[in-house]
């Protein structure tokens, strides 16, 4: 099958509260051991994901890779941002290798959430790309996170249902080649 632990089969299993549940359960209690310990969770699972042979198993892998994501989010061990960014890559990955015909899992709510964490408005984007190497740290850092954000959405764009959210998101994308 796959080189992973019981307790990762176990979760596999699991529904999303009580993957909740077991994982507080189980992670370290501070410091740089408990990182660790969810960095190693969410690359198992994913590491099961690349390896799956079956689209199903993919999928599976990856839903559980992005569950534990989401609730190292919550826990305060990924921030926002970078946990998104690790969703939307392990989401983009799966959709140019497996079968996105059996996709079960909701791109369109991972795409929102990337929109909406975005710092910048649309508008402030648009008008500070054209000229960014003149704005100070700050502007210039607030459109490379839209850029960070923004492209493993790209790759996810022509998987979103949602019609509204597609053109929400395509019009972000046109101004992906003029970001920092």
């Amino acid at each position: 099958m796959y080189p992973i632990s019981g307790s990762l089969m176990f979760a596999l299993r699991s529904g999303d509260e009580e993957l909740r549940a077991w994982l507080g359960s189980h992670q370290p209690e501070a410091g740089e051991g408990r990182a660790a310990w969810w960095e190693g969770a969410i690359l198992s699972a994913q590491q099961c994901a690349y390896q799956a042979v079956q689209d199903t198993d993919r999928w599976e892998f990856t839903r559980l890779a992005l569950s534990i994501t989401d609730e190292a989010i919550r826990q305060g061990v990924l921030s926002e941002r970078d946990g998104l960014v690790r969703m939307a890559n392990q989401l983009a990955f799966l959709v140019a290798e497996a079968d996105s015909a059996t996709n079960p899992l909701d791109v369109d709510s991972v795409v929102v959430r990337c929109l909406d964490a975005i710092d910048v408005s649309y508008d402030d984007a648009m008008n500070e790309s054209q000229d960014w190497p003149s704005l100070p740290a700050d502007r210039i850092m607030a459109l490379r996170v839209a850029k960070t954000l923004l492209t493993p959405c790209e790759r996810l764009s022509g998987r979103v249902r949602n019609p509204g959210l597609r053109q929400r998101l395509a019009t972000w994308l046109e101004l992906l080649p003029n970001l920092p």
